[in-house]
């Protein structure tokens, strides 16, 4: 009898366990499979137990309506062989999908059959149908009996094969024990507008006396003024992947970018413990413009920080979001994972109640104290904090500011002049924020320090990119202007106090973080230490293409001046040449196409932004004859 409760219990474990991956490949988080195998291992064998007592219960009922041990043995066995046939191809399928975007592309060649053309409902067929499929292959084979025997010794052999490979891969030591204890708070504001911010406005930085003494950098400027192109530059340290997005046949063929180093696995293999808390999935390293999979550690669009105390005990690293899935009507979202978090209870996302600082942070700092002597901490989160959101009048239900921002959204993120009233609230509005975020961040800073966690920790505090609300011009991503460009650098800790305004880009910062625990080490020959380095003489920022505005804009950034081009093919090709006082700049010159000074620059810019990879038709005529030309090195 004993023989036939173990098969009961073999079975039940492999048919929990084969349940667990599906799980991730129906919900469409695909992000869980780049986790490392420790990652992986672990998560797995935590879910498996609970899939294991809801079969369980199965199991029971099957039994009672069966009444028979070898016949409910005999329908788990069929059970198991259709999902050992099924599973890896619906698992192939679900990478397959993620890698070539098969989802999305599909929306777009649905959508002129029906606005809601949604493949991903395809998928939660089609998982049934397979398994299906599969059961009445083997209850009609001539063969099922050999089929459910082997079934069975393959169940007999998984349970004490994979407890095996979970402790082979849970011994693998975690990161961050050794060494003297050296912490590192990253801090980066989504769209942070420091034009409208107290401190940055006037032009001479003044920090109020409710904020510590800091070292403030002032004259830094993203490379890349969205998002996704701002994190890819981050993780990479270099630019050269920032653009592959408009070659998804190089993207996706050609690239080997998990050959190069990035900032979280060099900090890995230096035994610092990297976490990363994100305000939505273009933060994460695989949804930036890096794609970044080469480093260890849980990801998932899933795991929301009320998780993250299980995950923190399970001794992971962690990747996640603070948002959780959404149900966005758009061709780019996948809804699965909006559906399977309302579906299973504990998924779904939790309001944040005061200070995201005070809420989130502090617990993480928290965790990380206790478990590791060295780790860095990335938090990703919008700039309006707090109570307050931003802007009010988006959350309006008036049909004329929908029709604002719609148009807005629809145009390159312009608006036309009779939208000036909407928008001077919405700037007006975020002024006050912008005030708040200020005590927010001293309230968090006053924390921090009486709990013990600033102590040999040192924070960053900056932004992926600005905002703009004039001119025309709404949000960021487009726009070159100074108010996006913008990303000052504030640094609290145990560093000299003071205004630093040398010039700086985007991979300084990952050069400082990556010195601040390796001093000597480096990604780009090009990046500089802010807190060590030299002047540098020449920075670069992109905006993203427009081709409604037929805008795509590199700025050249060189002492007091900045030269802003406008390179897409179907613009006007023109140079225009600023001089620059703070957030003001005031043209000065204007002409089309590059001048000869002006060329060898963009030459390595172009370089050094992997345009060159593009192709001579993915830019204005006026500057084809640079593509190639970059060399040396500024």
């Amino acid at each position: 009898m004993h023989k036939k409760w173990l098969a009961v219990v073999s079975l039940l474990f492999s048919i929990s366990l084969a349940l667990s991956f599906s799980f991730f490949a129906l919900s469409g988080d695909i992000l869980f499979f780049m986790s490392d195998a420790r990652s992986i291992t672990t998560i797995i064998l935590t879910l498996t137990p609970v899939f294991l007592v809801v079969l369980a219960a199965v199991g029971l009922a099957l039994r009672i309506v069966v009444k028979s041990t070898e016949g409910t043995i005999s329908a788990l066995q069929t059970l198991l062989a259709a999902l050992l046939a099924a599973t890896p191809i619906f698992l192939g399928l679900a990478l397959i999908d993620s890698a070539f975007l098969l989802t999305v592309r599909g929306k777009y060649l649905l959508f002129k059959f029906t606005s809601f053309a949604y493949p991903e409902f395809l998928w939660v067929i089609f998982w049934p149908l397979l398994l299906a499929f599969f059961w009445m292959c083997i209850t009609r084979s001539r063969t099922r009996d050999d089929i459910l025997k082997r079934t069975q010794t393959a169940a007999n052999w998984v349970m004490p094969f994979t407890l095996a490979l979970a402790a082979l891969a849970l011994a693998m030591p975690p990161t961050g024990h050794s060494g003297q204890p050296k912490r590192l708070v990253l801090i980066i504001l989504d769209g942070w507008p420091t034009s409208l911010s107290p401190t940055f406005a006037t032009g001479a930085p003044s920090l109020p006396s409710s904020l510590p003494k800091a070292r403030v950098f002032t004259n830094v400027r993203s490379n890349a003024v969205w998002t996704n192109g701002y994190f890819g530059i981050l993780y990479r340290g270099k630019q050269s992947d920032t653009f592959s997005y408009l070659d998804p046949y190089k993207m996706v063929i050609e690239d080997a970018m998990d050959a190069d180093p990035n900032l979280i696995n060099e900090l890995q293999k230096r035994d610092v413990a990297v976490r990363g808390i994100f305000y939505h999935r273009n933060g994460m390293p695989e949804n930036s413009s890096g794609r970044v999979t080469a480093y260890s550690g849980f990801r998932s669009l899933f795991a929301l920080p009320h998780h993250s105390g299980l995950l923190d005990k399970l001794g992971l690293d962690y990747f996640i979001v603070t948002r959780g899935p959404t149900l966005e009507a758009n061709l780019g979202n996948d809804i699965r994972p909006w559906l399977i978090s309302r579906t299973v209870p504990g998924l779904a996302p939790r309001k944040v109640r005061g200070s995201v600082f005070n809420s989130l942070l502090i617990p993480e700092m928290e965790k990380l104290a206790r478990k590791s002597a060295r780790s860095a901490l990335i938090f990703h989160y919008s700039w309006a904090t707090g109570s307050a959101d931003l802007p009010v009048a988006w959350d309006s239900d008036e049909l004329e500011v929908k029709g604002s921002i719609g148009r807005a959204r629809n145009n390159g993120y312009r608006y036309p002049p009779e939208d000036e009233t909407l928008v001077t609230s919405i700037r007006e509005h975020s002024r006050q924020v912008a005030a708040s975020l200020e005590d927010n961040l001293a309230r968090f800073l006053d924390e921090a320090r009486e709990k013990g966690l600033l102590d040999d920790t040192l924070v960053l505090i900056t932004a992926d990119h600005g905002t703009s609300y004039a001119d025309g011009r709404l949000w960021y991503g487009y726009h070159p202007q100074e108010t996006v460009a913008k990303t000052p650098v504030l640094f609290f800790g145990d560093v000299m106090p003071g205004i630093d305004d040398r010039p700086a880009e985007t991979i300084d910062v990952t050069q400082t973080i990556l010195n601040y625990f390796a001093p000597g080490a480096t990604i780009n020959p090009l990046a500089s230490d802010l807190l060590a380095a030299p002047v540098k003489q020449t920075t670069f920022t992109f905006t993203q293409p427009s081709d409604i505005a037929r805008e795509w804009f590199v700025t050249v950034y060189r002492n007091q001046t900045k030269t802003t081009c406008n390179i897409h093919p179907k613009g006007d090709g023109k140079c225009v040449e600023f001089e620059l006082d703070n957030y003001r700049e005031t043209p000065t010159k204007e002409r089309l196409g590059p001048d000869d000074f002006l060329k060898e620059e963009l030459a390595l810019c172009f370089g050094e932004f992997g345009i060159n990879r593009l192709g001579k038709d993915k830019v204005h005529a006026a500057f084809r004859d640079l593509l190639g030309q970059g060399s040396g090195s500024r």
